[in-house]
């Protein structure tokens, strides 16, 4: 099995036990703390080890690093600007993933491999970003919901606390954790 094969059964299988025994993982659905406006990060808002943001400044990515952002997951499009920002960050030390997605849409796949990155970045804090914001705050109350850490809509809702500003993927976000709820129902519980 591939190591994205494997990471993927992880996260699957860890949000799915999670899910069933209600078992919060790292930090519930706890408000976002929008930060001080800075030049160096973009729209920055931080929960315990999250940094939800648009795009950093090389200040700002050196300045995440310093304040311990060990993974760094950009979503930013192809044909958004990105510069060297994978080599810095590696030059950090930090780890860095790329999930291209639209500023209006969100796929199962992109949401797959969003959730296979956190899976991947553990338990050390991570940096979640695009180029305003949006994007990262759908995804970081996507990742609150497929955890089981607060309801879909609650998870909408910490989404637009810490960006989310576009309605369609907020829909995205509510949709996908639905149907994520709905095949866990169905699924048969073991020995059955």
């Amino acid at each position: 099995m591939s190591n994205r094969n494997t990471a993927r059964t992880r996260v699957i299988s860890t949000l799915m036990i999670a899910a069933a025994f209600g078992l919060p993982l790292s930090t519930g659905c706890a408000q976002p703390k929008p930060q001080e406006p800075a030049a160096d990060v973009k729209n920055l808002v931080h929960q315990d080890r999250y940094y939800i943001a648009g795009t950093p400044t090389e200040a700002g990515l050196r300045r995440m690093a310093r304040e311990g952002v060990k993974t760094v997951i950009d979503l930013r499009r192809d044909d958004e600007p990105l510069a060297d920002e994978n080599k810095l960050a590696e030059s950090l030390g930090m780890k860095y993933f790329r999930v291209p997605m639209q500023s209006d849409r969100m796929t199962p796949d992109q949401a797959n491999a969003f959730l296979e990155a956190m899976e991947l970045a553990g338990n050390e804090p991570v940096m979640i970003h695009c180029a305003g914001g949006s994007r990262a705050g759908a995804m970081f109350g996507l990742y609150l919901g497929a955890r089981g850490a607060c309801s879909a809509e609650e998870a909408v809702r910490r989404a637009r606390e810490a960006g989310l500003k576009n309605e369609q993927l907020g829909s995205d976000v509510r949709n996908y954790l639905q149907d994520a709820a709905a095949r866990r129902v169905a699924a048969p519980s073991p020995g059955h």
